[in-house]
């Protein structure tokens, strides 16, 4: 530190010496210098030798590291004047000198070494009683001084040199009043523990100035976990279901149901019944299936924020079978459910209670609400006795606090930003998808809460409160991860083909199997049917082909008759006009010979005309007959062949009645083909015949013309040759007639009795055959059923099995996948979701160094301070000071260069200690 030297305005010296060599020495050039025409006029006889040195020790120096404050200069005065170790010199000259630096005491070298300090007191000029001109009575009247080397000058003479000491002389008469403090104790006395800590955001004035700092590291001296969903645990899940849906039971539940059974058949009493009844064809899994339904509510909001068009329902997490139970009575519900996610009952508000698959749910919403606080008091930070006294080891970076969420969030927060108490508030939402929680610190940056409203989507209005504090950047997600809920494939299938897969199938099945075993009863129905009437059918054309053919062997038989008794009838004309012819022959004959040539021409033409008339007569009767015969045989030859033709088509109706025509037309022919032929015989028969007529009738005019005269001789001989030849011809006709009649009629019987015979035995075939072949057509009829019935059941049990086998396939199915998986759940699965909370300070040893300067030195400010207010003495022993810059008024003091001193001893620092005799024998933590 610069020496300063501040002259006092004046002093008197008065000092008793003795100089030996006084006469002996001149003054140096004297002859310059006139003394004695200096006027001088003061009365030096009114001086007193009463000037006083004391010579004493003090614990400072002129450095001003430290130095005492007196509270005034009386209380000064005492001080020094009380102490006992001290050497006082009376001067007997009345003089008063100023010290120019050094001032030679009569005290020995060993007395006057032995004291750094002394204070001088200087009488009133020149007393009370006569006072000089200008004296007063506030003129400095004690000067303190430094001793700072003592010199050997004689042996009782010793050279001390000195320095005013400005600070003892003039403190108490300058005015501080303010001072831009850098460092000291006024901050810490300005600041209690216990009041800062109280709300360290209020009470932090004089405490963040950047100060000693001896470590960059920290140690957790207190901590605090507050836990986020730690309560009861919940299984919440967002579901398109609405509250109404669930009161009514909406989504339906599984009713027992049918199981797989092999079927049986039965008959029933309708003509297409057989084996169309179909008992115990099941199949399903024993559970119906049908009343389930994935309900939708477009009617919700479940926090009246956010619309989502799903309701959030809970399950408290220690029922453990109410998904189970929801899985097996109404799996359509677990497809409303679009999010799973677990959460903790303090997390959430419950707005209602409903039931559901027997099972409590609870409709539930977000939440907001205090999680914790941590409260800041002294023992947590571990500080000892000595430590915790100083409050801006309270702040950082000796103290701070880091606030941490177990998810790599971390934030600092600063205890000088805190009130004290750090609140923990919650929100937390549930509006799947709108998953959130989190956690913001109130208390930190700020106090208080700005009110705000906020309208919800039915308009109402909700007033909100946020804090004036950092909680934007002290808030901490928490994730609300979603897990994945599982469908078994076989449930999924069931309900994805119930009714399309079983019940449906299961009706299209039966319906097929119906309408195959109706169409194959129909088919042997209406095969049997065919059969029948195609045996009906042969059997009436047996029966009437029996019949025509009988008919026809009557008719042909009668015919046969007929034509007997014709031709016995006309064999019996035929002897009748031979005998007439005979006879007429004869008559003619004797007429001729008895009337002349002419009456025998005549007479022989009338017998020629009779012959031609008697030959045409029989030659047109042998016609018809042979017609009348040929007829007849037709007739039964076309029947015949009908009959045929019947029978060989009797199995079926159609080719029955084509034989029928076939055979009818082939007997047509034939028996036509037989008929013309017959008849053309008789024609060339009759004609040869006629022809011969008309021959015999012309040999018969030639010779009657040539040979009348013979003609006439042998006439008698004719007559009677004729008449015996007409008789045997006759005789042999008739014995022909009656062999040919006998042999026809015979014959016709014969026939007629073949023919019945045959046409009963064709019948009776035909019958048998249309009895075999609808027995054929029957049985064919019933095996085709059969084969349709066994191949429709086959079909039925089939599909049944189709049915089966793909809920079996099913059960081996990858479940589905309902929900998905968002989200970290990390901490739910460790435990760990919370706020932590660690109080760190720097090491003991960083803590204890600093503690140390703050106790030896306070705290660094950079503020103005009010000095005239507070003093200088502020602790219990000492106050250190060091100031940037310090305003001193000094008017009352008699030079300018005294409060530049006073200024430069602040900008220096200086330790104001109360009491002068604790300076350096006071422990820094008993200040």
């Amino acid at each position: 530190m610069d020496f300063f030297l501040v002259r006092p305005p004046f002093a008197i010296w008065s000092v008793t010496m003795d100089f030996s060599h006084l006469a002996d020495t001149g003054f140096p050039n004297m002859g310059t210098v006139a003394p004695y025409e200096l006027r001088n006029t003061f009365d030096y006889t009114r001086w007193t030798p009463d000037t006083r040195i004391h010579m004493v020790n003090v614990l400072w120096d002129s450095e001003y590291e430290n130095a005492v404050k007196f509270d005034s200069d009386a209380e000064r005065d005492a001080w020094f004047d009380s102490i006992e170790d001290s050497y006082t010199i009376t001067l007997k000259s009345n003089a008063r000198i100023v010290p120019d630096g050094s001032i030679k005491l009569p005290l020995p070298y060993d007395v006057a070494s032995r004291y750094n300090y002394l204070f001088v007191d200087i009488p009133f000029a020149t007393s009370e009683g006569e006072p000089i001109q200008n004296e007063t009575e506030n003129g400095v009247r004690r000067w303190y001084f430094f001793v700072g080397d003592a010199v050997y000058s004689a042996p009782n003479t010793t050279t001390v040199f000195i320095r005013p000491d400005v600070w003892t002389n003039f403190i108490n008469s300058s005015v501080l009043r303010y001072m831009m403090l850098e460092r000291g104790h006024a901050p810490v006395h300005a600041t209690d523990v216990d009041r800062y800590l109280s709300n360290p955001l209020e009470n932090n004035r004089y405490l963040l100035a950047p100060d000693v700092n001896y470590d960059d590291s920290d140690v957790v001296r207190d901590s605090a976990y507050v836990p986020v969903g730690s309560g009861n645990k919940l299984i919440v899940f967002a579901s398109t279901t609405g509250v109404e849906q669930i009161d009514s039971g909406a989504s339906g539940t599984i009713t027992p149901g049918a199981t797989y059974s092999k079927p049986t058949y039965s008959d029933t009493s309708d003509w297409y019944g057989y084996q169309l009844q179909v008992n115990g064809y099941n199949v399903g899994n024993g559970y119906d299936y049908t009343s389930l339904k994935a309900c939708v509510s477009q009617q919700n909001e479940p926090d009246g924020m956010v619309p989502t068009s799903l309701e959030v329902y809970a399950v408290p997490a220690s029922d453990a079978t109410f998904l189970a139970d929801v899985a097996s009575q109404s799996p359509a519900f677990l497809r409303t459910i679009k999010a799973l996610f677990i959460v903790s009952e303090d997390m959430v508000t419950v707005r209602s209670t409903h039931r559901l698959c027997g099972h409590t749910v609870y409709r539930v919403s977000g939440k907001r609400q205090s999680v914790g606080t941590y409260e800041l008091s002294r023992d947590k930070f571990g500080f000892d006795e000595n430590e915790g006294a100083f409050a801006k080891l309270y702040t950082y970076p000796y103290s701070r606090i880091e606030v941490s969420d177990n998810n790599g969030h971390t934030s600092e927060v600063r205890i000088e930003n805190t009130t004290g108490s750090l609140g923990m508030e919650m929100l937390v939402s549930v509006a799947f998808p709108v998953l959130d929680s989190r956690v913001y610190l109130t208390g930190v940056g700020g106090s208080g809460s700005n009110s705000y409203v906020w309208k919800s989507l039915d308009g109402m209005e909700l007033r909100r409160e946020i804090p004036k504090g950092d909680w934007d950047r002290l808030t901490f997600h928490f994730d609300i991860p979603t897990f994945a809920l599982y469908m078994d494939a076989d449930t999924g299938y069931m309900l994805d083909n119930y009714s399309k897969g079983f019940t449906n199938a299961q009706m299209h099945a039966l319906t097929s199997y119906h309408c195959a075993v109706r169409s194959a009863n129909l088919g042997r129905t209406n095969g049997v049917a065919s059969a029948d009437t195609a045996r009906s059918n042969s059997t009436r054309d047996a029966g009437t082909a029996q019949t025509n053919a009988n008919v026809l062997a009557q008719t042909t038989r009668t015919n046969t008759n007929n034509l007997a008794t014709a031709a016995r009838d006309n064999t019996n004309a035929t002897i009748a006009a031979a005998s007439a012819n005979t006879a007429v022959a004869n008559s003619a004959s004797s007429a001729i010979m008895t009337n002349g040539n002419t009456s025998a021409r005549w007479d022989t033409n009338d017998t020629n005309v009779v012959s031609i008339s008697t030959t045409e007569t029989n030659n047109q009767t042998s016609i018809a007959t042979t017609k009348n015969t040929n007829d007849a045989n037709m007739a039964g030859s076309v029947m015949q062949g009908a009959v045929a033709g019947a029978m060989a088509g009797h199995g079926d109706p159609m080719m029955g009645a084509i034989g029928a025509l076939a055979g009818g037309v082939t007997g047509f022919v034939t028996a036509g083909i037989s008929a013309s032929a017959a008849a053309s015989n008789a024609s060339l028969t009759a004609q040869a015949s006629e022809d011969v007529t008309n021959a015999n009738v012309n040999a018969n005019n030639n010779i009657v013309t040539r040979h009348i005269q013979i003609a006439q001789q042998n006439t008698q001989t004719q007559n009677n040759s004729r008449t015996s030849q007409t008789d045997n011809n006759n005789t042999a006709l008739g014995t022909q007639r009656d062999n040919n009649y006998s042999t026809a009629t015979t014959n016709a019987t014969n026939a007629y009795n073949a023919s019945v015979g045959n046409s009963e035995r064709t019948h009776d075939t035909a019958v048998a055959d249309a009895d075999a072949t609808n027995a054929t057509s029957v049985a064919n009829a019933d095996r085709t059923r059969e084969i349709g019935v066994l191949n429709a059941k086959e079909t039925l049990e089939t599909s049944q099995n189709d049915c089966m086998v793909g809920m079996s396939d099913a059960r081996r199915g990858a479940p589905t996948q309902l929900t998905e998986v968002s989200g970290d759940g990390t901490g739910m699965c460790y435990g760990m979701n919370g706020i932590q909370i660690r109080l760190r300070t720097q090491s003991k040893s960083a803590i204890a160094q600093t503690a140390a300067q703050f106790a030896r030195y306070g705290y660094a400010l950079e503020q103005v301070w009010d000095v005239e207010g507070s003093g200088l003495n502020l602790m219990r022993h000492f106050t250190y000071w060091k100031a940037e810059d310090i305003w001193v008024d000094v008017r009352n003091v008699a030079s300018a260069e005294i409060g530049a001193t006073i200024r430069r001893i602040f900008r220096n620092g200086v330790t104001v200690w109360r009491n002068p005799n604790d300076i350096g024998k006071v422990g820094i933590y008993d200040n």
